[in-house]
């Protein structure tokens, strides 16, 4: 399928000379990243055409990859060519600067890939993704980046969660929701990083607090939270993981040493489950938590959580720093 993709994008732009033309696709997430390597740095112009114009040909590429995209469904019957390349929307067309610093190099459009909530209803971002193409002064596309991990096609109809913070019902609104006096929430799809695994794209709710919080919008749209503790006057941390968005959990708990901690050399190690139970809040809305301790260090500390009523599964991997090593770092 690689190179059958590679194909398509490099004869859509007409590449009669390989060598200078480069093509990836990430082992990892499946991001698409083709560049003219000879127009990479680019030359310097006083003055760029209409910008309006650059994006039209950028918008123009992307439906005609869309289109190329289509005779993939040959040798895989069921290929959704939006599944390789999604709907966007576009977020904008700026000017790059050339890399003497004076002039400038070429446009660089963005654009925001979307997936609609239902078969038929609104379309909401996918955080984490991105589309990208550069367009040269005479219109030539140079450079294009998909941040963007081919879909399956499958669907799930899934129970919706209101948010509770907010309006009684987002989805009717198009996928965002505001009551008096409250916070606003939208509604988006998560898409997470390269290399973390995820099996599919589930819908949160997320707030228009200050720090954004992901509230999960089904059963199969987990939502994990870790809170770090000192204990007491014991040396390392105690990390609780907090999950929302299903019913009975299991946990499977690692790490691994940033820099300098005492197991630094062992690699990753495996912390088990952990010790965990179900707890409800005021409004007897349940949550999984379990918790770890970790000795003084920095960490990335991980966790993967399933559902053992849905399947549902979500990974979360966060940096923490505890203990003594960063108290002696900063006598230092």
């Amino acid at each position: 399928m690689e190179r059958e993709i590679r194909r398509i994008v490099l004869e859509l732009l007409g590449v009669a000379d390989f060598e200078r033309h480069r093509f990836t696709v990430s082992p990892g997430a499946g991001w698409l990243q083709y560049m003219d390597t000879a127009q990479g740095g680019g030359g310097a112009v006083q003055s760029l055409p209409d910008p309006a114009v650059a994006a039209e040909r950028a918008e123009a590429f992307l439906r005609s990859l869309r289109e190329r995209a289509a005779s993939l469904r040959a040798n895989a019957p069921d290929f959704d060519p939006h599944a390789l390349l999604p709907s966007a929307r576009r977020l904008g067309c700026v000017p790059v600067s050339a890399g003497s610093g004076f002039g400038w190099a070429h446009y660089l459009y963005r654009a925001q890939p979307t997936l609609p909530l239902r078969r038929s209803g609104p379309s909401v971002d996918v955080l984490g993704t991105m589309l990208e193409v550069r367009v040269s002064p005479l219109g030539r596309i140079i450079g294009f980046t998909s941040r963007w991990r081919p879909l399956s096609g499958e669907r799930i109809e899934a129970e919706f969660f209101h948010y509770h913070g907010g309006a009684h019902d987002a989805h009717a609104q198009g996928g965002h929701s505001q009551r008096e006096g409250e916070d606003a929430s939208e509604l988006v799809y998560i898409l997470d990083g390269d290399g973390i695994p995820q099996y599919y794209l589930a819908p949160y709710h997320r707030t228009g607090s200050e720090h954004g919080l992901l509230i999960g919008a089904t059963p199969y749209s987990l939502a994990i939270e870790f809170v770090v503790r000192p204990i007491g006057d014991e040396p390392g941390a105690r990390i609780t993981a907090i999950v929302g968005g299903g019913t009975r959990y299991r946990f499977a708990w690692g790490r691994v040493a940033l820099d300098g901690g005492e197991d630094d050399d062992e690699g990753f190690i495996d912390l088990g489950e952990g010790v965990g139970e179900i707890v409800a809040d005021a409004d007897q809305k349940q949550f999984g938590v379990s918790a770890i301790t970790v000795p003084p260090g920095a960490w990335v500390v991980y966790v993967n959580v399933k559902d053992m009523k849905t399947g549902a599964f979500k990974h979360h991997q966060q940096n923490v720093f505890t203990g003594r090593q960063i108290v002696e770092a900063e006598a230092e």
